[in-house]
């Protein structure tokens, strides 16, 4: 059912685990539904709604986080935004994958992927693609719906992209699967994160990924700066010079030398 209902349970999951980035699937939200209503304060929201009930994607992003809202490939439910964290740019993506669709969806966001990886590195995409039955461990397609399943792990290869979430992340009586998924790309996945799921609001276990990520610092730059004195008054000088040292010519050499020192010495410093 719609979110709209779930407000207050999404308020206080954003009040308790304070995360800056919260994807949410099969939102199901009209898109006469004001941001208002389904946004706690403090977040803002990203939302792809479909005309029809059913599906829809929501990204809550802490108000504080500067974002750029991105353009989604069609007929793939997809929403994407550019974040700056820690410096760093990052690209969020919320895939959804209704069940039997087929494997024309994972196609269509693997050749997605390919432009957007030209420019950015750092990738996560949080995903509900409604299969089961996949071994992320041995990366093996266990599953009736074989396409699909190896299309989604070709994503992994080719991408560089890991799928952190291995435990079940849906119970029903005997049936057990892995159906919420968070994929890391190679740069973030090579830092320290971790991973844990806890009870939502729904039938679905929530998966959090919490990373570590140090702010990039630049080495401090030295800077010299020197006189051009390529842009000096040659005239000027002579003129400055020859009025400070007329009275030399009247010297004797003993009294030239007893005098000469403290004359340039005060001279060169006002030049």
């Amino acid at each position: 059912c719609s979110i709209v209902n779930k407000s207050e349970d999404i308020e206080h999951i954003l009040i308790e685990q304070e995360p800056d980035v919260v994807v949410m699937t099969e939102t199901w939200l009209p898109p006469a539904i004001l941001n208002s209503e389904i946004c706690p304060p403090g977040y803002n929201v990203i939302r792809n709604d479909r005309s029809s009930p059913g599906g829809g994607l929501a990204i809550y992003i802490d108000k504080i986080i500067k974002y750029l809202v991105l353009q989604s490939p069609p007929d793939v439910e997809t929403a994407w935004c550019k974040t700056y964290l820690a410096s760093q740019k990052f690209i969020i993506g919320a895939v959804y994958r209704s069940p039997g669709v087929g494997v024309d969806a994972v196609k269509k966001l693997d050749s997605f992927l390919r432009h957007l990886r030209v420019q950015h590195k750092n990738v996560v995409i949080a995903e509900d693609f409604n299969i089961a039955g996949v071994m992320w461990d041995e990366m093996l397609p266990e599953t009736r719906e074989r396409e699909t399943a190896n299309g989604i792990l070709d994503l992994c290869f080719s991408h560089g992209q890991k799928q952190v979430v291995r435990e079940y992340t849906r119970i029903q009586g005997n049936s057990k699967s892995v159906l919420d998924l968070i994929f890391l790309s190679e740069g973030i996945a090579s830092r320290p994160y971790e991973v844990e799921l806890f009870p939502g609001f729904s039938d679905h276990l929530i998966a959090s990924v919490t990373m570590t990520w140090t702010p990039f610092r630049k080495t401090p730059r030295s800077v010299s700066s020197y006189r051009d004195f390529g842009m000096a008054d040659d005239t000027a000088i002579l003129d400055e010079l020859d009025y400070h040292y007329r009275p030399f010519e009247e010297l004797s050499r003993d009294e030239l030398v007893m005098t000469s020192g403290s004359n340039l010495k005060h001279s060169f410093i006002n030049l």
